[in-house]
């Protein structure tokens, strides 16, 4: 069992629980806080080493924490991207209602099986 703390004012709930939820599947997360800290406890899965689990796990959390910082300050670029990409799948007028029939000859094609001969 092994018994780390992360300071909540360097890491954000969120950073945590992903970081956490990365172990689960090689060990038993136990979350907690106090005052000022984030409380983690992990506890081995049969058959799994786990002498640098609180190093792998300080590595996870801040790998999270990165990544929502990157997410933060892209967004308005992913936002304009985003925009940019919907805008320029709009169309600019509602297409023209046609009264044609299309002739016999199209009709049996478009309708015909395409297993017949």
């Amino acid at each position: 069992m092994k018994k780390c703390s992360f300071n909540k004012s360097l890491y954000s709930k969120a950073a945590l629980l992903k970081a956490a939820y990365h172990f689960t599947d090689r060990f038993y997360v136990y979350l907690d806080m106090d005052d000022a800290n984030y409380l983690v406890e992990l506890i081995a899965k049969d058959g799994i080493d786990d002498r640098y689990v609180q190093e792998e796990f300080s590595n996870e959390i801040l790998a999270q924490s990165t990544r929502e910082e990157i997410l933060r300050q892209t967004a308005n670029i992913r936002e304009l991207i985003l925009g940019r990409a919907f805008g320029s799948t709009i169309m600019d007028a509602a297409p023209e209602e046609t009264t044609d029939t299309p002739p016999a000859e199209q009709t049996d094609k478009i309708f015909r099986d395409w297993y017949e001969a």
